[in-house]
């Protein structure tokens, strides 16, 4: 199951075992995605770059240009 990322961040943690002050209070439901990634392989994490991430356009303002181009990537139009 790829899942499409634009954050190294969550990939490093996502891919990394170590436990350091800025993890170690994530949720334990996230150590069994860990597990699906690492160990099962069940899961992979694309790097996707925030301009092809049409998810930004629900969580993020955006100017007019970039606000037609996350229409247009879902198909919609004004």
């Amino acid at each position: 199951i790829p899942i499409y990322i634009d954050s190294q961040g969550a990939k490093a943690v996502a891919n990394n075992d170590v436990v350091t002050r800025h993890t170690k209070h994530i949720n334990l439901k996230y150590f069994a995605t860990r597990q699906q990634i690492q160990v099962y392989k069940t899961i992979t994490l694309v790097s996707c770059p925030s301009t092809d991430n049409v998810a930004d356009g629900m969580t993020k303002i955006f100017n007019a240009t970039k606000q037609q181009d996350f229409l247009d990537k879902l198909m919609m139009f004004k």
